[in-house]
């Protein structure tokens, strides 16, 4: 089961199995000028494989309804487990360089 609950310009998308949710994925599209593309804040899964690819199509025809085509996700620590588990939602490509600050 696939539920989506939302405000305007923010999407969580749930996958339940058996009454429990397994799957949560968060976007959010661009509030101001300033942000240039839809951002994916989130993805986790402990669910079945399945249900992670039916959110994530979910999320991506939601993403595409609103006009947009791409999505930008920020991944840390592991690149390649990252990319592994957001497959699912389009064509991953590298954008620029992620940077934080600490003071």
């Amino acid at each position: 089961m696939l539920y989506r609950a939302s405000m305007s310009d923010l999407g969580i998308f749930l996958g339940y199995e058996y009454g429990y949710p397994k799957t949560v994925a968060v976007a959010m599209l661009p509030s101001n000028m300033f942000m240039e593309h839809p951002q994916i804040a989130m993805v986790y899964n402990e669910g079945d494989p399945r249900l992670f690819v039916e959110v994530a199509a979910r999320m991506r025809k939601w993403l595409q309804e609103e006009g947009y085509n791409c999505a930008l996700a920020m991944r840390r620590r592991n690149p390649a487990a990252f990319r592994r588990a957001t497959k699912h939602f389009g064509e991953p490509r590298d954008y620029g360089t992620m940077l934080l600050y600490e003071f």
